[in-house]
């Protein structure tokens, strides 16, 4: 068969995609964490005696998820026998929610209303100087 492709490659190609990491602050996945579970137990059955932070160190240039995180998986997986799905939604409390009803109707009537009062037009360093 003249004028056809092998099959085979005959120099060795690796083809791999480029390494992503996880942002700070964002959610790892339930899949990423069976990942990190899956390659630790990989690597500790092949070679039982390296060291934890050795082990770490690869799954940290695998995967691209920071020391802690996967620190913490395997721990929870160690403890639990299972990796639990993130709690997508964060409860953050707004600024309205944050400053105190007696605290707000002071800033309120001090600033706000004072400036007003004055018939000053309203500019960011009348509001920061009472």
């Amino acid at each position: 068969m003249e004028g056809c492709m092998p099959l085979q490659p005959e120099e060795d190609v690796t083809t791999s995609s480029p390494k992503t990491k996880n942002k700070c602050g964002k959610f790892v996945s339930s899949r990423q964490k069976i990942m990190v579970v899956n390659i630790y137990k990989d690597i500790i059955s092949i070679t039982p005696d390296k060291k934890y932070m050795d082990i770490i160190n690869r799954i940290r240039e695998l995967i691209g998820l920071g020391r802690d995180t996967i620190r913490n998986t395997i721990s929870e997986y160690k403890t639990t026998k299972i990796v639990s799905s993130p709690n997508r939604k964060r409860l953050k409390a707004s600024l309205f929610e944050k400053i105190h009803d007696l605290d707000r109707t002071g800033l309120r009537r001090r600033t706000i209303h004072s400036i007003w009062l004055k018939r000053e037009p309203p500019t960011l360093p009348s509001y920061l100087d009472p």
